[in-house]
């Protein structure tokens, strides 16, 4: 019974990241000893309902999301903020790359983001959707191994061009699968399931970037 009123209590929780900010009472059943933990926690997870902000997604994954035991108890629900920060005359740009390795390592957990108030970002942010739970192996493969070590989100301020799926190839063997994917960039596409449009108003276009080999 404790558990169970403790778990609602942590259940709809903002997280951030601040490396000045004390430790917090986040879950806080889960710190008292080894044998609490192991039974609160699943009970916890199958309430938590977390709401991150984009930047701190990678903060998350590190905190919560990396033991074969994390694995087997995932939160309930994680809803992302995703603003489109840096929006100006000459549009906006950001990395929706986090949110994909993550739904890429745990393809069951229940993430999603979430739009700002105007409908233009509604409707970006549902396309954004399907990007993340895409489900193509080939597609997970490439962001889990690290072909692909970004994913930005370039926006025109024009309401009537399209939004670009900036996907960036890094390391390794990014040169050979970069040169493959540009040569036939349909075909590269379409083995990823990616040669439809993820939503009205989307384009997918394909880079290197030397500085993350």
């Amino acid at each position: 019974m404790v558990y169970h009123f403790a778990s609602i209590n942590d259940a709809h929780v903002p997280i951030r990241h601040d490396s000045s900010l004390q430790s917090g009472t986040y879950a806080g059943l889960t710190r008292v000893c080894v044998q609490i933990r192991q039974e609160y926690r699943p009970i916890q997870r199958r309430k938590a309902e977390i709401w991150l902000n984009l930047a701190n997604i990678g903060y998350y994954a590190q905190a919560f999301l990396t033991t074969a035991e994390d694995s087997m108890s995932l939160p309930h629900k994680i809803r992302v903020e995703t603003k489109f920060a840096n929006f100006s005359a000459f549009g906006s740009h950001f990395s929706i790359f986090s949110v994909l390795k993550l739904k890429a390592t745990h393809p069951y957990l229940d993430c999603e983001m979430v739009p700002g108030m105007s409908n233009r970002t509604l409707n970006e942010v549902r396309g954004l959707n399907a990007l993340a739970s895409h489900a193509n192996e080939n597609w997970r493969e490439d962001i889990s191994n690290g072909i692909i070590g970004d994913v930005r989100i370039r926006s025109s301020a024009s309401f009537v061009e399209t939004t670009c799926i900036c996907i960036n190839f890094t390391g390794v063997h990014a040169p050979k699968n970069y040169d493959k994917a540009i040569s036939a960039p349909d075909a590269w596409s379409s083995a990823r399931g990616l040669d439809v449009a993820l939503s009205h108003g989307h384009h997918v276009a394909l880079y290197f970037s030397p500085m993350f080999t």
